[in-house]
């Protein structure tokens, strides 16, 4: 029986994680004459919102990276927001971007802000009660 049950915490805990993604989107359907811009964040980064001149292209989505393609030639006012109550303040970055339309591929660092004490104490917890709670039930 105790076995069964830590196999079901084990499960739950593992089904129940997210992972973060390197997400592809198609900014125009057809590619010619188009660039790409990728944004690469530092760390992880949580509800991840994108917008391109006040259009929204990423709603949402944990990620590491954000790739827009088949983008058209032109400037363009690139908006990113992220929130997560692990981070000390939320990420509220506006970048201006001009592209000439010839396959280029213009890459966007992103520094996330640091997190919070409540993110290692979160950390410290999740490995110490899968610890208690093995010890509680083979003693």
């Amino acid at each position: 029986m105790k076995s069964k049950f830590i196999y079901f915490l084990v499960l739950t805990a593992f089904l129940s994680a997210s992972c973060a993604k390197n997400i592809l989107v198609n900014y125009k359907s057809e590619s010619l004459n188009t660039s790409n811009i990728v944004l690469k964040y530092s760390k992880t980064s949580h509800k991840t919102k994108v917008l391109i001149n006040d259009a929204l292209i990423v709603d949402g989505r944990q990620a590491k990276s954000v790739t827009i393609r088949n983008v058209p030639a032109g400037d363009y006012k690139i908006r990113c927001t992220s929130s997560s109550g692990l981070k000390k303040e939320r990420l509220q970055i506006t970048m201006g971007v001009k592209l000439d339309g010839m396959d280029e591929t213009v890459v966007k660092d992103i520094n996330m802000p640091i997190q919070n004490g409540w993110y290692w104490v979160g950390v410290t917890s999740m490995a110490v009660w899968p610890l208690v709670l093995i010890a509680g039930y083979t003693l």
